[in-house]
């Protein structure tokens, strides 16, 4: 069932809807704003997104195997078919991002921090020692917005994951696992989460990549923990009751869109891969990123 659960957020009196209720690898921007006459947009490059790439394939969508914690929304486990893509090895991180505004491809004010008495809310951009860290406070909007920017600069079809693409390889090419890693429970040696204080005790997230021992097999990094993630799909409750099994895109019609995966302020059951979240497209939470597909 879905849920309004209040976490720790980027405007004031915003909510994620969830519908289970919960909350430098990567990196360089390859950004130069250094142009003359006030004109910076000729002399930035597009950053380069290292991928992993997954084979086509078949797998059960849903509750894995074993899976206790399951929620309704989860069920029932269905077969999917997804065709073969390169998923971003990372989540886009924030220096990847603010190459994006420099170039004015991205709005600036959909990952402004949030200022309250001159300090900043936990938003990676535009803070100091964050490149590497994932982009956070973005908001659904912001996302495909940068994936328009970055896909009409380099000619590559990239795009926000559908939900059954991050699925299939977040386990790995559609193993029955729990976790990218395995049935093992989330902890802190696998994935940023709220393990013994958010963030890991280190608040709020980490660089991506920072631990490997929850990669997936293709070396596909933070799927679990870090920042939850965008994908395209809007949010059904009953989706899985009816959704097709070649390429499922979600819903057709919704306000909310899903995230997967967990954040650095979600507790452990929250990082299962089938756990479903849903958000209003708007909102730029401070736990929410994303990474692309083409």
């Amino acid at each position: 069932m879905s849920k309004l659960c209040c976490g720790v957020m980027i405007l004031a009196c915003a909510a994620w809807t969830l519908a289970a209720c919960g909350s430098d690898a990567g990196g360089t921007s390859g950004t130069d704003v250094s142009g003359s006459d006030g004109d910076t947009s000729a002399s930035v490059t597009p950053p380069t997104l290292e991928t992993v790439s997954l084979a086509a394939g078949c797998f059960q969508m849903g509750c894995a195997t074993g899976d206790a914690d399951c929620e309704d929304d989860e069920k029932p486990a269905h077969e999917v078919c997804v065709g073969a893509f390169e998923l971003g090895k990372t989540e886009v991180t924030a220096a990847q991002f603010e190459a994006c505004v420099a170039d004015g491809g991205c709005t600036p004010d959909l990952y402004v921090a949030w200022e309250d008495s001159g300090v900043r809310r936990n938003c990676n951009a535009g803070n100091a020692g964050r490149a590497t860290h994932p982009a956070n406070c973005v908001s659904w909007n912001a996302a495909t917005e940068f994936a328009a920017w970055l896909a009409g600069r380099t000619g590559d079809a990239w795009r926000l994951p559908t939900e059954a693409e991050w699925e299939y390889a977040a386990r790995g090419e559609g193993r029955d696992v729990i976790y990218p890693w395995g049935d093992d429970p989330a902890d802190c040696d696998h994935a940023v989460l709220d393990d013994g204080g958010y963030g890991c005790g280190t608040v709020p997230t980490w660089p991506v990549c920072s631990k490997a021992a929850g990669n997936t097999l293709q070396g596909a990094c933070d799927m679990s923990g870090n920042v939850k993630e965008w994908v395209s799909d809007r949010y059904g409750a009953t989706w899985y009751t009816e959704s097709p099994k070649d390429d499922p895109a979600g819903p057709v019609t919704g306000d909310e869109r899903v995230l997967k995966g967990g954040s650095w302020d979600a507790a452990g059951v929250l990082l299962r891969i089938s756990n479903r979240l849903a958000g209003d497209p708007t909102i730029r939470a401070n736990s929410g990123g994303f990474r692309l597909v083409k």
